[in-house]
């Protein structure tokens, strides 16, 4: 769909791993300049190492390829990736790379004992963001990592279910600078990455702070404030609807309470969570919290196909969709884009999408979650707990 906009010439909706990385491909092939790369998660498997292989080719046209990956997230991958690259000639860093040596010992005395709070602050603070950007005027964004899991062609029917979007127009240069800020500050060495400061941040703010966008970008502790002030102020303004799409809902104590508010005033709250998930913690840690959303009116359903990763969020005729779920995570401590829209057309696509994913979940109730098992209400509760961590 590409009807006019103030800021996009071109808005297309992805919601299957394959279209969307075939869409991809297409793009790579008829790149002139250069392709960058950024993803939480970057797997080593049949799919990425054909798209690996479709960069190789554009590189030796004469194209430039930046990968960048998340020091956690691909941490099992890190190495195989900086072999392939070195070989291939396509540039490579890591955003925070953790330890993958038994010589970070030797320096332990030196760099972490001395930077204690240092090292934890950092560790915590990854780069969760998927974007690729072509040629400064194509992007892509949403919540598929560079992995076969999202694929039905390699995967089968139980590939992930996840959401994207492929971009054109002016606010491309703002994705492409947030791609370039992370580039700057990430280092190959485990401490230098703790310590340095990236000067790149300077343009970042100076774009930023200038011409409104239709992004969502935490590159700054103030970013992250704002972007979250600005959230529960869409909140307590809704009058319709609050349908939020998240792979990992955990969210914080003012968002909770906006949401009750909400509710109970007769807006539409309505969250799709995964019934199959990766990561249990973060469930665990939210039956905490559904029950009194269910008594003040919201309903929670579980998407049971198969893992619900995909991550849109639509407040009245106002949607968003990109890298962040629903958690202290990705407000708080997490690099994060998402793409806003208001054009009619846009949310109603979203819309569209997201009673499809509604139709193939299972509604929680709320008898359920209060006769869970004693053990279980245990777990929940050290779960919710760490909830600053999951």
């Amino acid at each position: 769909m590409q009807p006019s906009s103030e800021f996009w010439t071109k808005v297309l909706f992805f919601h299957e791993g394959d279209e969307y990385f075939e869409e991809i491909e297409k793009s790579i092939r008829a790149a002139q300049e250069e392709v960058l790369i950024e993803s939480y998660i970057f797997e080593l498997d049949g799919m990425t190492l054909h798209l690996l292989n479709v960069l190789s080719e554009f590189q030796q046209r004469g194209g430039r390829v930046q990968i960048l990956v998340d020091g956690f997230g691909s941490y099992s991958w890190c190495d195989d990736l900086q072999k392939y690259c070195s070989e291939n000639n396509l540039e490579f860093k890591i955003f925070r790379p953790l330890p993958r040596s038994k010589k970070w010992f030797r320096r332990v005395w030196v760099s972490v004992f001395f930077k204690f709070l240092i090292f934890f602050r950092g560790i915590n603070r990854r780069n969760h963001r998927k974007t690729l950007v072509v040629d400064r005027t194509t992007a892509f964004i949403g919540s598929f990592n560079w992995t076969m899991v999202h694929s039905k062609k390699w995967t089968g029917a139980k590939a992930w279910r996840d959401s994207g979007v492929c971009l054109e127009g002016y606010p491309v240069e703002f994705i492409r600078a947030a791609f370039k800020n992370s580039w700057a500050e990430s280092r190959r060495s485990f401490f230098r990455s703790l310590t340095k400061k990236s000067k790149s941040l300077i343009v970042w703010n100076r774009l930023s702070d200038h011409r409104p966008i239709p992004l969502r970008i935490n590159t700054r502790n103030r970013d992250k404030l704002r972007l979250s002030r600005d959230l529960i102020r869409r909140f307590k303004k809704a009058e319709k609807r609050i349908w939020i799409t998240s792979a990992y809902f955990l969210p914080k104590r003012s968002f909770l309470r906006a949401l009750r508010k909400a509710a109970k005033r007769g807006v539409d709250v309505q969250i799709l969570w995964p019934g199959p998930t990766d990561v249990p913690a973060v469930k665990w840690a939210a039956y905490r919290i559904l029950v009194s959303l269910i008594q003040a009116g919201a309903q929670i359903h579980e998407y049971q196909p198969s893992v619900l990763h995909a991550k849109y969020l639509i407040v009245d005729d106002w949607a968003t969709l990109g890298s962040a779920n629903f958690n202290h995570r990705s407000y708080f401590h997490d690099r994060e884009i998402e793409a806003e829209f208001d054009e009619p057309e846009y949310v109603a696509e979203l819309m569209s999408q997201w009673k499809k994913d509604r139709v193939q979940c299972q509604t929680v109730q709320l008898k359920d979650l209060q006769n869970l098992p004693a053990w279980q209400k245990l777990v929940s509760l050290i779960a919710y707990r760490l909830r600053y961590l999951l």
